[in-house]
């Protein structure tokens, strides 16, 4: 049985929170196909795959979502993906350049559909990827910011609250006026032969993407993996996005895609701060939960 109520969201609501699932494991260029014809692509997405010599290479995933109110209690079956190959070579999607096709749904998938995705990956030039239902819960159960806006669950672990593994407190000063701060470790992604630095960066949870100075990105020698337009209050602009990795003491190490901006310090916005709940203590601290 399903954990989580999908009555809540109907079939447009579900591709936006794939789309936003996959953006915090660090996909890029995530492009919405709008309401399409029964059994076209709803969007495609950019994945940074690691290569020992070049670094990461953008690899472009065509992908078909598969909704039911039900959520694992019915099943994906073969009459609903049909011609693969031909809907990635349509003229439709050619200008998006797909490189592979993934299916992700909140039902089940049956060995029929398994076994026509691998004879896809077998007879053409094409990769193939999955995510059932039972899978893309247990990923959802690690980004509570989306269980609370899709589903208007809050989670903080087994017991209802949850433990905290890192306090962060606010620099000195006036803590009214001074977000808290937390040192991380900043480096390139898996695979390249680029420098790490550890810096303090402000954790804001009214910012919807991370940011971290251009001049850190230089001295890291990355590559911008993309660019997206972004509104501030210096208007609308675009801006470069760069895979990176970010260390936290107590939590980790994740890969995450960032903005460079002309800012003085590294920002930690909603995108990386979702992986978390977060409590705001009265002192200015931040308590961050796994779920």
């Amino acid at each position: 049985m399903s954990e989580l109520d999908w009555n809540r969201i109907d079939d447009y609501s579900f591709v936006k929170l794939v789309g936003e699932l996959l953006s915090r494991f660090g996909f890029v260029d995530v492009d919405y196909q709008g309401d399409g014809p029964d059994g076209g692509i709803d969007l495609f997405a950019t994945e940074l795959l690691p290569f020992t010599v070049q670094g990461r290479t953008p690899f472009r995933w065509a992908i078909q979502c598969k909704f039911s109110v039900k959520g694992t209690v019915t099943s994906v079956n073969d009459t609903e993906v049909r011609d693969v190959e031909g809907i990635l070579r349509s003229d439709r999607y050619q200008m998006q350049e797909p490189r592979g096709y993934m299916l992700i749904t909140n039902r089940k998938i049956v060995q029929n559909v398994v076994e026509r995705l691998r004879g896809v990956d077998r007879r053409s030039q094409y990769r193939t990827a999955r995510m059932d239902g039972s899978h893309l819960e247990s990923l959802l159960a690690e980004h509570l910011e989306l269980l609370e806006r899709y589903f208007g669950e809050r989670r903080y672990g087994p017991s209802g609250f949850g433990k905290p593994v890192v306090i962060v407190s606010p620099p000195a000063g006036d803590s009214r006026f001074s977000p808290p701060s937390i040192l991380v470790e900043l480096s390139g992604p898996t695979g390249t032969p680029t420098l790490s630095t550890k810096v303090r960066a402000i954790l804001d949870t009214g910012a919807s993407m991370s940011i971290v100075p251009k001049k850190m990105i230089d001295a890291l020698a990355l590559k911008p993996t993309g660019y997206l337009r972004i509104a501030s209050t210096a208007g609308e602009m675009q801006a470069a996005q760069f895979g990176v990795q970010i260390g936290i003491e107590q939590v980790g190490r994740f890969q995450v895609a960032i903005v460079a901006a002309d800012v003085d310090t590294v920002i930690l916005g909603r995108d990386i701060l979702g992986r978390f709940g977060t409590f705001i203590r009265p002192d200015g601290g931040l308590d961050l939960y796994k779920p």
